[in-house]
């Protein structure tokens, strides 16, 4: 993030907390998308022993979803994800400073109070901020609270969960702590429309269709199934094992969705 943009979000953060802290919670913003991958589920954050933590959810499901059993499964799926971020005040922190904070916490209350706090998210965010400005650290402090900083393990959730960060890079509000993920739609690979399959180091483009549609019916018993990753390997792994090829998954992606196989020659 560029520094303009970062002393941008610092102000805006300071005006913003300035108006709404202690003010009673919202219910949870969330929207569904027309078309492709539509589905959204958005998270409102608090904040546990300085870790950030699910408050509440909310399911969208566009056509391809109803059941609110799945949304209760991909929120999961997040709540695990975010469990596992670093705590904020460790990213904040120069690698000095935490050093000496790790090796004796009671000396510096001030740090202590924002890596032990629990609590709403717009009073941790004050709190975080405030301390941040106290030791020169406000421009990082914005720019940990970005995709590019302590949400990042959250942006490649999409490379092994069916839950896709926005393309726009806005999956997180951070005044209001609301985190929005977009949901794979159900998998069918029936056709190229729906799953687009490449098969690399095939010898002529007549053996690729035919092992593209042999690998597409035996895909077949996951159609209509939530997509997911695991399944999908063993499933194509399994084919490849029943016709005694050896293949490698180069890459499998959600958000189109699509597989490249490498087929390895025989020794």
């Amino acid at each position: 993030m560029q520094m303009h943009k970062l002393r941008t979000l610092v102000t805006g953060l300071a005006l913003a907390l300035a108006v709404s802290a202690g003010a009673r919670d919202a219910s949870v913003p969330c929207t569904a998308r027309d078309g492709h991958n539509g589905s959204a589920l958005c998270l409102s954050l608090q904040v546990a022993d300085g870790q950030l933590a699910v408050k509440e959810f909310v399911f969208k499901a566009n056509n391809s979803y109803e059941a609110r059993a799945v949304g209760d499964d991909f929120a999961a799926e997040a709540n695990l994800a975010i469990d596992r971020l670093p705590k904020p005040c460790a990213l904040v922190m120069t690698p000095e400073h935490l050093t000496r904070y790790r090796a004796a916490p009671a000396q510096d209350q001030a740090a202590q109070a924002v890596c032990n706090f629990s609590g709403p998210w717009t009073a941790f965010l004050q709190k975080l901020m405030t301390w941040a400005a106290d030791i020169g650290r406000q421009e990082d402090a914005a720019n940990v609270l970005s995709e590019t900083g302590l949400l990042r393990p959250l942006v490649t959730l999409s490379e092994h969960t069916p839950l896709i960060w926005p393309d726009t890079n806005e999956g997180f509000t951070a005044l209001s702590g609301i985190v929005t993920f977009f949901v794979a739609d159900r998998f069918d690979p029936r056709t190229d429309d729906t799953f687009k399959i490449e098969i690399r180091n095939l010898p002529d483009a007549e053996m690729q269709a035919r092992r593209i549609a042999a690998l597409r019916r035996w895909l077949a018993p996951l159609r209509q199934t939530v997509f997911c990753h695991a399944k999908i390997r063993e499933r194509i792994l399994a084919f490849y094992k029943s016709i005694g090829v050896a293949a490698d998954i180069e890459q499998l992606d959600v958000k189109t969705p699509f597989v490249t196989v490498s087929e390895r020659p025989a020794p």
